[in-house]
């Protein structure tokens, strides 16, 4: 079984699949009419937030039953995950060189990748940021295995991706995710340099026992935050 992105009803869900059902193409999303399978990819770009774009399984079900238990005194509902934002290195300057049509093509395949990525670590996409993207894990193992499962697609279309991971509270207000810990998130994507992985202190303690190893990059002041913060690249 794989899992892919189904679209139904406006929404793109992941789901499990036969291994055996033939090749879908970069996008892996399947339409219920066949005749549309061809547009995927470019359908790829017009997905939106949360409520578009749900990875089905333990993740939103663990994160439904900790929102029950903890609400935000504005009506949100609070819930623990670890957020990772991704970044494409020079993508300005990749855009000039290769003119509009083919930019655009580089990004239909980012979108789809980030959707199979994604979807196969485990995780839920939240929305896209420009040649980036916003998801969010059950666990911050399985964030970085999809950093790196992404980096290593992007490769292949000449794409340099740079990622930042951190674990923390969220507040969801209606379709929406937002909190100090996306803030922290995006700061931490801000101080690693391309094709590279950083993360947060809290994450490297989260993933203590585990195979994975981890450069200490320093201390580091995030923009708008208090204090340092001490910040690890993930070594592999």
């Amino acid at each position: 079984m794989r899992n892919v992105a189904v679209l139904t009803n406006g929404l793109a869900k992941a789901v499990s699949h036969p291994a055996n059902h033939g090749t879908l193409g970069d996008s892996d999303i399947i339409y219920p009419d066949a005749e549309k399978n061809e547009c995927a990819a470019d359908v790829v770009t017009n997905l939106h937030p949360l409520n578009q774009v749900e990875q089905l399984g333990r993740h939103d079900r663990a994160m439904a039953d900790h929102s029950r238990q903890s609400h935000d005194q504005t009506g949100g509902q609070r819930f623990l995950t670890t957020i990772m934002m991704t970044d494409a290195v020079n993508s300005t300057e990749m855009a000039a060189r290769v003119g509009d049509e083919n930019w655009r093509d580089v990004m239909n395949k980012h979108n789809a990748a980030a959707i199979r990525t994604v979807t196969q670590n485990g995780g839920t996409l939240i929305k896209f940021l420009g040649d980036g993207f916003l998801a969010m894990f059950q666990s911050p193992s399985s964030a970085i295995a999809c950093a790196q499962q992404f980096q290593s697609e992007a490769r292949a279309f000449a794409l340099s991706v740079r990622a930042g991971i951190h674990s923390g509270e969220c507040l969801r207000i209606a379709n929406d995710v937002t909190g100090i810990a996306l803030a922290i998130t995006a700061r931490v994507l801000n101080q690693a340099p391309g094709e590279r992985v950083w993360v947060s202190s809290t994450v490297r303690d989260l993933v203590v026992g585990s195979e994975l190893e981890f450069v200490k990059v320093g201390s580091r002041k995030l923009r708008g935050l208090p204090d340092e913060w001490t910040l690890y690249e993930v070594d592999g």
